[in-house]
């Protein structure tokens, strides 16, 4: 099922090109209204809960770093903030789709009542093939996956890292490793954290943390490349899965209509129908 996800953007094309062939000019636009607005509501959904994560980290550093504590204590909050057991944990919560399966039955329970409802009995999906369908909305979710299991290897090393410092040196700082700690930052839309001011305090005898941390925080833009682009595609497949569904079913019922010389002016709550003859 997940090849009818290979090309998104051209299939909300073709499928919009359909609707618009098929359906009355004021059902199309419904469709295509209802399509857009839930893809919006969905896509901020997911965004919002991710920026939280972007405004604590640049809490962190709004300002220069001015000394090696300073330094280290802010390395650890982003340590604490970017850990990722929980922003594993924070996707497979975030990233679940099952109002698609309801508001289609919604929709479909609703139209079926309606005149004609037997020809929107003919177009029923099983939750099957609509579990399926939504599974195709992660059809990449594997390359977030790959990017995120190297983010977790880095970070697992820096860790080390720094555990081996404080063991030997007695730091005074106080490193606190936890096997879960918060965590989830996106990038792209939302900015970035200053970059410059993360190395500007730490001595030379510290160029181990310096270069273990830069390689942590290469890693993480890395995922967050991997997960911009990932969410932008989700944003297109939730959109064409909402088309092939909703549109799609109007199209066929649309279709059997015209058989009888009626079409479908409306789609808003209640079925408008128009008797060509």
């Amino acid at each position: 099922m997940t090849t009818i996800f290979q090309n998104p953007a051209q299939q909300i094309m073709t499928m919009e090109e359909r609707i618009n062939k098929e359906l009355n000019k004021d059902a199309a636009e419904e469709i295509l209204a209802y399509a857009e607005i839930k893809t919006e509501q969905k896509y901020q959904q997911i965004f919002n809960i991710l920026v939280k994560r972007v405004d604590r980290i640049n809490e962190i550093y709004t300002t220069e770093t001015n000394s090696k504590q300073q330094y280290l204590e802010r390395m650890q909050q982003f340590l604490n903030i970017t850990n990722p057991a929980y922003l594993s944990d924070e996707l497979k919560r975030t990233l679940f789709f099952s109002e698609i399966e309801r508001e289609y039955k919604q929709i479909y329970e609703f139209f079926s009542k309606t005149d004609y409802g037997k020809v929107f009995l003919r177009y029923k999906f099983d939750s099957k093939a609509l579990k399926s369908m939504q599974g195709g909305i992660l059809a990449d979710v594997h390359l977030i996956q790959k990017s995120l299991e190297n983010y977790a290897s880095v970070y697992a090393e820096h860790i080390k890292v720094m555990k081996g410092i404080k063991d030997s040196a007695g730091a005074k700082i106080a490193f606190r490793i936890g096997t879960k700690v918060v965590g989830s930052l996106l990038l792209g839309p939302l900015g970035s954290i200053a970059g410059g001011a993360l190395a500007k305090a730490i001595t030379n005898d510290n160029n181990a943390i310096v270069h273990s941390y830069s390689q942590v925080l290469n890693a993480w833009s890395e995922y967050l490349e991997k997960l911009d682009e990932f969410l932008l595609n989700l944003k297109l497949r939730y959109n064409h899965i909402l088309l092939t569904l909703v549109g799609g079913l109007f199209v066929r019922v649309s279709q059997d209509l015209n058989v009888f010389d009626v079409g479908i002016n409306s789609c808003n709550r209640q079925v408008v129908l128009n008797t060509f003859c």
